[in-house]
């Protein structure tokens, strides 16, 4: 009885054993840069970064150069070097799952650049700041329909690259401001249901653009300062959103918002200009909207972090 107990057992070992090793079998992370020359940075991006991070806390880097191999699941940003811009057609040879994001900012990129990142198909950040990207480049990325976040502040588009961004389904973090944009084409970002972070600061924004954009359903961060139509009213309007960090300053949003601010009860950080209110008025704030963290001032502070998902 003693022998048939063990055999027993023996065969349950064999039964089980295979799914014990099923994780050993995660292929690595292999990246096949130029062996000439480095494209840039290679960052390993920190578990605990924030979705919104326009540059994701990193572990450690690489010059991004020859062949390098990387644990399964590791997830990397391509950080590109003024040099390595002028190579982007290389990103042609990594494996299209290969990077998480790309970093191009303040880079002497193109349009048509923008055709070799598309190539990275399983890209889920791509910062372009400060670039001379227009919305043909922005047409140019229409095939990333994994992109989560995507940065084009401070860049050549216009309105018309609204209906191009509209395309990327999973989009949570849209940081567009310092563009000319204009109200109307506002209208297709109504498509992106996930998006919680965005950023259409000095764009010309009146209400009628915010009317749409208050139609995403999980938006909870929302940056509108420097748009001088934007007003009292404005906040009116902003009842029955998600939004916890709102940014309005340099807008015309003065003492009178109070009682409309009341009623944001969501609402967890406050950034609006000092300028427009006295000393009196900003203590009134604070005490009647006790769980806000108000900035009246033109420093630039965090969003407190606990308000973005982790990157996923």
């Amino acid at each position: 009885m003693r022998f048939s107990l063990i055999a027993t057992l023996l065969s349950l070992f064999v039964f089980l054993k295979p799914t014990y090793a099923a994780d050993s079998d995660a292929r690595p992370l292999i990246l096949n840069f130029p062996e000439g020359y480095s494209l840039g940075e290679l960052y390993l991006v920190k578990r605990t970064a924030k979705s919104n991070d326009s540059e994701p806390e990193t572990l450690t880097h690489s010059p991004a150069r020859g062949k390098l191999r990387f644990p399964a699941g590791t997830r990397t940003i391509l950080k590109v070097s003024y040099d390595g811009a002028r190579h982007l057609s290389d990103l042609t040879k990594l494996a299209p799952n290969g990077l998480f994001g790309i970093n191009m900012k303040r880079l002497e990129v193109t349009d048509d650049d923008m055709k070799y990142v598309a190539k990275l198909t399983g890209l889920k950040h791509i910062e372009l700041e400060g670039t001379d990207i227009t919305s043909k480049g922005i047409f140019n990325l229409e095939p990333l329909k994994n992109l989560q976040f995507l940065g084009a502040d401070k860049t050549m588009i216009r309105g018309d690259a609204m209906k191009s961004i509209a395309k990327h389904p999973m989009m949570e973090n849209l940081v567009i401001g310092h563009n000319d944009l204009d109200d109307d084409n506002l209208k297709y970002l109504v498509a992106l249901k996930y998006v919680t972070n965005l950023q259409v600061d000095n764009i010309h924004l009146s209400n009628k653009g915010l009317a749409h954009v208050l139609k995403l359903p999980e938006l909870t961060v929302l940056k509108i300062s420097g748009n001088n139509r934007i007003s009292d009213a404005s906040i009116l309007m902003m009842q029955k959103t998600k939004i916890k960090s709102l940014n309005v300053q340099s807008t015309g949003v003065g003492p009178a918002s109070l009682p409309y601010f009341q009623k944001l009860t969501r609402l967890r950080h406050l950034k609006v200009e000092g300028r427009n209110f006295s000393p009196e008025q900003q203590r009134d704030f604070r005490e009647k909207l006790p769980h806000v963290k108000i900035q009246f001032d033109g420093k630039a502070k965090d969003i407190p972090r606990e308000i973005f998902d982790p990157l996923h």
